[in-house]
């Protein structure tokens, strides 16, 4: 089961607290095998990739989600993400 991660920042989000949460198209979920985070100008940048050979004993990484958080969502995602892990959520 997948427990979703929710969070309200600014008036706008809160009036559309009750939304339903809807998923009008399939968006595939993505294995990373590796992630660079860039913090800047109050947002959080995750890039995600796979790693993949690419002929003989090449490899490469291939960026396959980037992610964009405003500060506040990337500190509520710490927030769960500390507390999924300590109970052993892995």
């Amino acid at each position: 089961m997948i427990q979703l991660l929710e969070s309200q920042c600014g008036t706008q989000a809160a009036a559309d607290a009750d939304a339903p949460l809807t998923e009008p198209e399939i968006i595939p979920c993505l294995f990373l095998t590796g992630t660079a985070v860039e913090i800047a100008d109050g947002v959080v940048r995750i890039t995600g990739w796979v790693q993949t050979a690419c002929g003989g004993d090449m490899t490469e990484r291939r960026v396959v989600t980037r992610i964009v958080l405003s500060d506040h969502q990337a500190r509520h995602l710490m927030t769960k993400l500390r507390s999924g892990m300590a109970r052993g959520g892995h």
